[in-house]
């Protein structure tokens, strides 16, 4: 019976060279598609994340300018597109909170540190990012002259998505009435590489008299 037992353990079989290749080729592929769909989600959660900094950021530089004093802000892109080459629009970034003429919040009381506040505003830095060079800001007058010049000629920051709303809107619903009382502002806040990284938000600004 010894010798029988004996026998049997010896002749018992083991995984082959082959079976064992095929077990870690099947285990690979399954790894590799478990990481590939990991990665993929991590970076769908970034893209996402992304995008959702960008738009918040874009309501506070449109919640910022609607808080100017009107007047001086009108007067300021007046001034600018007089030194443009005729361009129906004002660009703007966090640099124009020195220049002269920017109307600031607080005025002239404390500039430096109304110049800070309108930085921190228009440029800010979230999760490490510094946004000063992603965020644009275009205020257009309000009339059907510079929305057609706008829709013909955008600028190149505009991306695809904004430049086909821009198109389809209709200038007759414009009210002329209200030119010198309303401005239109385009943010656009850039969070990828490419022009259609990008988030925005179209606005009007209105003069306090009118609010």
């Amino acid at each position: 019976m010894e010798e029988k037992n004996f026998l049997a353990l010896r002749s018992s079989k083991g995984f082959t060279l082959l079976e064992v290749l095929a077990s870690i080729t099947i285990l690979s592929i399954v790894a590799i598609g478990m990481f590939s769909f990991f990665t993929n989600a991590m970076q769908y959660t970034t893209h996402n994340q992304d995008k959702t900094v960008a738009i918040n950021i874009a309501r506070g530089v449109l919640a910022y300018m609607e808080r100017l004093d009107f007047t001086e802000l009108k007067q300021y892109v007046e001034s600018k597109m007089n030194n443009t080459d005729s361009q129906p629009f004002v660009y703007l970034n966090a640099s124009d909170c020195s220049a002269d003429g920017f109307p600031l919040l607080g005025g002239e009381n404390d500039k430096e540190t109304n110049q800070k506040t309108c930085e921190r505003a228009l440029g800010p830095a979230v999760n490490n990012i510094d946004y000063k060079t992603r965020v644009h800001i275009f205020l257009v007058p309000y009339d059907k002259k510079a929305q057609d010049e706008l829709k013909a000629n955008p600028p190149e920051q505009f991306p695809a998505s904004l430049i086909e709303k821009i198109r389809l809107e209709d200038e007759e619903n414009i009210n002329t009435d209200l030119q010198n009382y309303l401005l239109k502002i385009y943010v656009i806040v850039r969070w990828g590489d490419s022009v259609e990284d990008s988030e925005w938000l179209e606005g009007v600004i209105a003069d306090e008299t009118i609010r």
